[in-house]
């Protein structure tokens, strides 16, 4: 008789399941009721947990993401330059788009259209103030390293990372080096010298 998964290792076959699923057949085919049948679990064990089937997904799919390159808010981009650093980190944050995948990305659009989906309202204010602290302490070194004076505007903070996501979800174009390089030199950099004291 199979012993049954409990802690983490139960934790580690859920999330499989859920990538596997949407995987295969798309973020509708993620339901409580699935994911339980095929983990050897029940649904009040992923109720008990889990919101609601996107909460799960986007735990899994970071869980994963995670486990390939570390988080993002952890990485520590120490290029010598402002804008090798602004480079550095959009291109991590792309390898972070494509190991979470278009399937996951697209989820959080058709997500977002629901009235009332607080699940998404928690996902896309965490990802904003995530946003906000790694361009505030890329930003910080920068003024240490005396290549800038002020800090910028949120507006401006967030301005890499909306366009990258635009490009992601919306174009459905790749997002490239040459890409990366041009939001930085003509878009990103522009914007926050702009915002600096003249003399």
């Amino acid at each position: 008789m199979a012993t049954r998964k409990t802690g983490d290792d139960l934790t580690n076959v859920i999330f499989t399941v859920t990538r596997d699923i949407m995987a295969a057949e798309g973020y509708q085919a993620v339901t409580f009721a699935r994911i339980a049948r095929e983990s050897g679990t029940s649904r009040t064990v992923l109720y008990r947990r889990w919101s609601s089937p996107f909460a799960l997904m986007t735990e899994a799919i970071q869980a994963k993401a995670h486990e390939v390159q570390g988080t993002l808010v952890d990485a520590d981009f120490n290029t010598g330059s402002l804008r090798g650093d602004l480079i550095a980190m959009l291109t991590r944050y792309k390898h972070s788009a494509d190991i979470m995948g278009r399937t996951y990305n697209r989820a959080i659009l058709g997500e977002v259209s629901k009235e009332d989906n607080q699940d998404v309202t928690t996902f896309l204010a965490q990802l904003k103030q995530s946003n906000l602290f790694i361009m505030e302490r890329i930003l910080s070194k920068a003024q240490l390293n005396g290549e800038i004076n002020n800090t910028t505007t949120d507006l401006v903070k967030l301005m890499p990372f909306e366009l990258l996501r635009y490009r992601f979800l919306i174009s459905d174009e790749p997002i490239t080096d040459d890409f990366i390089a041009e939001v930085v030199d003509e878009i990103v950099l522009p914007a926050i010298m702009q915002q600096q004291p003249h003399a």
